[in-house]
């Protein structure tokens, strides 16, 4: 554990290192021989190399510095569970294809790497395979994104089949070079097919029911995988293959972006699971990077990928301490992730409340916060994406930028309701705990932890970005971003960028729609000082119930699994009465055949032969009779031979005889 932790520091220094050599222009770019298909007389080459480029750079950093923080947080947080060498193994390992991912110079590479990430996220999420509902959540979220991944594939298939390359330098190339590229049918195949993947990988409608299943996994994995790395592959890869997509392909993004968003958010209001709160919020915040994705806004979309590392890992270990200390301090009985069993832990740990309280505030987006700058870049993009298209008179546009301000709203209030269900209040575990002492001590949080959650809580500030006091301008990293993604996207009318007006509007919207967040979260959860049966006894109305079962996706593929199920086992039955029905009458008509061709051939074919050798078998033996050696006999036949001949001749003169007398 501490070497690996060591090395994983030493890696993440190195990151850092290519990150500031990156950002001054250089970029880093080596291939190799991989391997060669002999087709006819043509020569298929393909290649394996690294491509370090600002956003490759930006990614390495993300992925070491969480991971590090990840690695030093599970030291005191997985020290009393078995098999701790095997998660750190798995941790390891799933860092690895994570940065192979992110260094693949071509799309053939990159696709076996997001292969293995996928695979050791299933290693990850089923760690405590022995428990029942850990299983199954593991194989849920590794069959969903195989779902996607054949898209994926199919996909990368196509775009061989018409472009004949798999590297991306080349792609990208060609795509601004082909004047029908855009146009050409094949291509949106390919792009809705690469689209696919993408939606499984990154969490998104209507294939993120499994990231919230995913949350039995160890904490730390869920703010590693479900929070910076994993569920950002998808983002990561829309943006390096953003060139080749359509414009019908771009739109639906940017609609499937702003959707997702939404319903993340409407979901987790509901939610008392503490890390199922997190993992809507994720898919919501997801939902904005796609979402920037298909308006345009990629630097705005990589961006937020980078804030949201931060704070969501941030919260995520947070919510660990908060449940490692429930752990501690409770009996069995008690579910240590329900919120409503919480309350008051301000008092008992108020680093982490403050570290909490930083990182949701920059999840909300409010001013001075990492999140407003990411949020408010992407939601002015986005309304100038709808303003530029509004001159269709096509309105429908407007849906995007305005789903993503409720999404906002949203966030406010359910993160709100997790901050005082949790801190807040009196405390509900003592309730609960019969054996708790009347002496107990203060407790404290193991320093490893502490300084993970600090670290993070930092970096989820506004001014390590550099915003410059009221002025809301954008952060250094976004104006590099800026200027480093030369990407023309085809959904985007020629000439359209966000005005200061635009972004003016956008800053005053989101701050009125945070104040009137905050206002109605404060006043809706004067319930909290109730006792807890009241807070479980209060009746769920049709829309709470359709946030509470996360827009019910899991019974909706329950309900097409069965279907499936009961499709198949009519297409059993149907082969087995019909179509073996069949197959046994044929069968049956072919062996009574065979057994009247067989009666035929023994009884008559066979019989014929057996009495001819039967009397030639005789006429043998009344031949050799004849010739027993006695002269007696050998007389006797002679004599009657004679009289045979003068029989047959008299018998053959005596008609002659009487046609001449007559």
């Amino acid at each position: 554990m501490g070497l690996a932790s060591l090395l994983m520091g030493i890696a993440t220094g190195l990151c850092f290192y290519l990150f500031s050599a990156t950002w001054k222009g250089a970029v880093f770019h080596h291939r190799w021989h991989w391997f060669s298909i002999q087709t006819g007389a043509t020569t298929l080459q393909f290649s394996v190399g690294i491509y370090l480029d600002h956003i490759t750079s930006l990614m390495l950093c993300l992925i070491t510095c969480i991971g590090w923080l990840i690695y030093l947080y599970s030291i005191p947080f997985m020290q009393k569970e078995r098999g701790l060498l095997r998660y750190f193994a798995f941790l390891s390992l799933f860092i690895v294809t994570m940065v192979g991912l992110t260094l693949a110079d071509n799309l053939l590479v990159l696709f076996i790497f997001w292969e293995l990430v996928g695979f050791t996220s299933y290693l990850l999420i089923g760690f405590w395979y022995q428990r029942e509902s850990d299983a199954q959540a593991s194989k849920k979220a590794f069959l969903i994104n195989k779902l996607g991944d054949i898209g994926l594939l199919v996909g990368l298939l196509i775009l061989w089949s018409e472009l004949g390359s798999f590297d991306l330098l080349r792609l990208q190339a060609l795509a601004s070079t082909l004047h029908d590229f855009q146009s050409h049918r094949w291509m949106t195949v390919a792009g809705l097919c690469l689209l696919g993947g993408i939606i499984a990988k990154s969490a998104q409608f209507p294939l993120f029911n499994w990231l919230p299943s995913a949350m039995v996994a160890p904490t730390p994995v869920s703010a590693l995988i479900h929070a910076a790395t994993m569920v950002a592959a998808g983002v990561y890869l829309l943006t390096r293959i953003a060139v080749l997509l359509p414009t019908a392909v771009h739109l639906l993004v940017a609609f499937i972006g702003s959707s997702t968003a939404f319903m993340g958010a409407y979901a987790a209001v509901t939610q008392y699971n503490i890390k199922q709160v997190l993992a809507y919020a994720t898919i919501s915040q997801l939902g904005y990077m796609v979402m920037a994705m298909g308006v345009g806004a990629y630097s705005a979309g990589l961006f937020h990928l980078t804030t949201h590392a931060f704070f969501k890992a941030c919260l995520f270990l947070c919510v660990g301490a908060v449940t490692f200390f429930m752990r501690q301090q409770c009996n069995e009985k008690v579910d240590v992730q329900d919120m409503r069993s919480m309350g008051g832990l301000r008092k008992e740990m108020p680093l982490v409340f403050g570290a909490y309280l930083v990182a949701a505030l920059a999840l909300v987006g409010l001013p001075f916060f990492s999140g407003f700058l990411s949020k408010k870049a992407i939601l002015t993009w986005a309304l100038a994406w709808a303003q530029a298209h509004a001159h269709t008179h096509n309105y429908l546009f407007y849906l995007v930028p305005l789903l993503g301000f409720a999404t906002s709203f949203l966030t406010v209030v359910y993160i709100g309701r997790q901050g005082i269900l949790v801190f807040m209040g009196e405390s509900r575990w003592q309730s609960k705990q019969a054996e708790r002492k009347a002496s107990h001590h203060k407790y404290k949080m193991p320093f490893l932890m502490q300084t993970s959650i600090v670290i993070l809580a930092l970096l989820s500030l506004g001014i390590f970005y550099n915003l410059q006091s009221l002025d809301f301008t954008y952060s250094w990293l976004l104006k590099s971003l800026e200027k480093a993604i030369n990407i023309v996207p085809s959904s985007t009318p020629s000439g359209v960028m966000p005005t200061p007006t635009t972004q003016k509007i956008v800053s005053i919207s989101l701050s009125i729609i945070i104040f009137i967040g905050f206002v109605l979260i404060a006043t809706r959860f004067k319930l909290l000082t109730h006792k807890l049966s009241v807070i479980q006894s209060k009746p769920l109305a049709s829309f709470e119930k359709l946030s509470l079962y996360g827009w019910y996706l899991d019974r909706a593929v329950y309900f097409m699994a069965r279907s499936v199920f009961s499709f198949s086992k009519l297409i059993a039955k149907f082969d087995q009465k019909v179509v073996n029905g069949l197959i046994h009458i044929g069968g049956r008509s072919y062996v009574g055949g065979g057994n009247m061709v067989a009666w035929f051939d023994r009884k008559l074919v066979d019989g014929m032969v057996h009495l001819t050798a039967s009397v030639l078998a005789r006429m043998g033996a009344m031949s050799r009779s004849l010739q027993d050696g006695n002269l007696q006999g050998y007389i006797l036949w002679t004599l009657v031979s004679v009289l045979l001949l003068l029989l047959v001749s008299f018998l053959t003169a005596t008609p002659n005889l009487l046609l001449k007398s007559f």
